[in-house]
């Protein structure tokens, strides 16, 4: 593959790519943690955001809703070791349970009320000083390389479209530098709503989803999820009624949410499907692993997957559960309740 400019965007991995680049490229980044658990949230009992000041080093986290659950967060510690090998271990899920108890005396949260896990790494512009972690510029920089490699390295969630402007910004000079090209108007992309983000009033949604047979748990769970573009998965169970049945017995995730993931939203692997789409993997206590082959066969069916691959992508989703899973086993190793 040839092309005039070529985006490093690969946020903790963006050193490696330099690398490739240039085995001589000095270090962008100081990569740090933030593991999250998720815990049944009638065990703290909050219903808005909240925010608090951890007693155990003064960092501040948060205590948020979401559904029937309440995750916690955030950790901020350096991660050495390969980018691919970030989770959340005994530490830090103990460490976020004894934060959170201490505000919210009554749950008396302990490793075994954690649903499930998640950590991921910040790639955060190495400071020319050593210090803590969470005092690390959350700033972001755009670094050319004498290749004409660009590279994005930095900044946090809240920030990326300033991000996408400033480097594609800067790989349209490039361009217009290399072959005169024009440059292109600003994109009006920071007033369009966001796909099913159209609608004002979503209550009005709620009611055309129950007018379509869903039920009031299930419709609100579409709103919340796709806002406008429920109307296209109900679309779905529609022309297929068992699509609208529910994937895990109890809960309101329904088999056409498997169907347009992988139809509409570039779905291509199960883990795609149950941990960055339906969320199934975080909300569900057994992280949806007694419907993952039953998933992972309707995926088959969608991108023609034979035996052999229906397998990797199962034995795939059962490593990552065992890793979210990992921290219960270090807990009991050093005696933690």
């Amino acid at each position: 593959m040839r092309a005039l400019v070529v985006v490093n965007a690969a946020g903790p991995w963006v050193d490696e790519v330099r690398r490739l680049d240039d085995a001589r490229a000095e270090p962008l980044l100081r990569r740090t943690k933030g593991t999250h658990v998720v815990v049944p949230r009638h065990r703290l009992g909050n219903s808005y955001a909240v925010t608090l000041t951890s007693p155990i080093d003064g960092r501040v986290m948060f205590v948020l809703p979401w559904g029937d659950q309440s995750y916690i967060g955030t950790t901020d510690t350096d991660q050495g070791g390969a980018p691919d090998d970030v989770r959340a271990t005994g530490d830090d899920v103990v460490y976020l349970l004894r934060s959170a108890n201490a505000f919210f005396p009554q749950a008396r949260l302990a490793p075994g009320d954690v649903v499930s896990t998640w950590a991921g790494l910040r790639p955060l512009l190495a400071p020319a000083h050593s210090g803590a972690a969470s005092e690390v510029s959350r700033e972001h920089r755009v670094v050319d390389s004498p290749s004409g490699l660009i590279t994005i390295a930095g900044g946090k969630l809240t920030t990326f479209r300033v991000m996408a402007q400033d480097v594609v910004d800067r790989a349209a000079d490039r361009l217009h530098e290399l072959d005169g090209r024009p440059r292109a108007p600003r994109p009006r992309t920071d007033r369009l709503a966001l796909p099913g983000g159209e609608a004002a009033d979503l209550e009005v949604l709620v009611e055309a989803a129950r007018a379509r047979g869903a039920s009031e748990t299930t419709a609100r769970h579409l709103v919340a999820s796709y806002g406008s573009e429920s109307a296209g998965v109900l679309n779905l169970a529609d022309r297929d009624r068992p699509l609208g049945q529910p994937i895990v017995l109890g809960r309101p995730e329904i088999w056409a949410e498997a169907t347009y993931a992988v139809e509409r939203e570039m779905a291509l692997r199960l883990t795609d499907v149950l941990m960055r789409r339906l969320h199934l993997f975080h909300e569900d206590r057994h992280q949806a692993s007694g419907a993952a082959p039953r998933v992972a066969e309707r995926m088959a069916e969608l991108l023609g997957w034979d035996g052999a691959r229906a397998a990797e992508e199962l034995e795939a989703y059962g490593q990552e559960v065992e890793r979210s899973r990992a921290f219960l086993q270090e807990v009991a190793r050093a005696g933690r309740p």
